[in-house]
């Protein structure tokens, strides 16, 4: 009788561990499964890096693949601001102070002068080229040409 009441709570408490064993197997197994989806889903030529910086502290009560998760979504929080920042157009301040900056061709005019007097008087004349800067401030409308 002391014998089976010995070898039931032996049995008992080997049950008891082999659920905790398989409990922690099964994450074990969720984990593997998850990180060779993500592995099948890379493009191709993508590289792993090894991370170098501080671990991801799990918060109170939360279990790695929760971490995981929520690390994940902050992941794609931040690369949707990321490409929100820059989709965003510069201010037209911008603009205005790279177009000042910007150095206009010149172009060296010489004419004929008529009403002087000598064996052939000529002028010469530096002016900055018309068109590049024509094309472009108005080089969508000058692709597209006149409306009717």
């Amino acid at each position: 009788m002391v014998e089976e009441l010995t070898l039931t709570l032996a049995a008992q408490r080997l049950n008891a561990r082999c659920e905790r064993t398989n409990a922690a197997s099964q994450v074990a197994l969720r984990t593997r499964t998850a990180v060779e989806a993500w592995l099948k889903n890379r493009p191709g030529g993508t590289t792993i890096e090894d991370w170098v910086g501080p671990d991801p502290k799990p918060a109170k009560s939360e279990d790695i693949i929760t971490t995981v998760s929520r690390l994940e979504r902050r992941t794609r929080e931040l690369r949707a601001d990321l490409h929100r920042v820059e989709s965003a157009p510069f201010p037209s301040s911008y603009g205005k102070e790279r177009m000042r900056e910007i150095w206009w061709p010149m172009r060296t005019l010489q004419s004929t002068v008529h009403n002087a007097e000598g064996p052939r008087p000529v002028a010469f004349a530096e002016t900055e080229q018309v068109i590049p800067m024509l094309a472009w401030l108005f080089g969508d409308l000058m692709v597209k040409g006149p409306t009717p």
